[in-house]
């Protein structure tokens, strides 16, 4: 997902298939609600929207995440402030998650080293 957010292809839509399992992992690494990650059901999807707006004159990118056609909603933030969730994909407020802090959440929580990661 880093590598698309990043440019690395100029296609304007990426679809990827996954399997349940790989769904709930990306639910729960997405710090999803306790009412949106529920073992994901048959033909579930998963969509990741980038929008582009004008703010106070300056072009801004923001991510909208939905889950089964709803907006996904996340879990408050367990180290943080206590009373926001991390980002916001468009649900409660209809507010979006800037892609800057999506990215670097993407960042904070990925594998630079695949190969020393995945060492048994």
């Amino acid at each position: 997902m880093l590598s698309v957010l990043d440019g690395g292809s100029k296609a304007k839509l990426h679809l990827f298939l996954v399997h349940d399992d790989t769904l709930s992992g990306i639910l729960s690494a997405l710090r999803a609600a306790p009412e949106h990650h529920h073992w994901p059901d048959y033909r579930s999807s998963l969509i990741f929207e980038i929008w582009s707006a004008v703010k106070n004159g300056v072009r801004r990118k923001y991510v909208r995440v939905v889950y089964d056609g709803r907006p996904l909603m996340t879990d408050l933030d367990l180290a943080g402030d206590k009373q926001r969730p991390w980002c916001h994909f468009g649900g409660k407020d209809g507010e979006l998650c800037a892609l800057k802090k999506f990215r670097a959440y993407l960042q904070a929580h990925s594998v630079d080293k695949w190969n020393e990661a995945c060492k048994v």
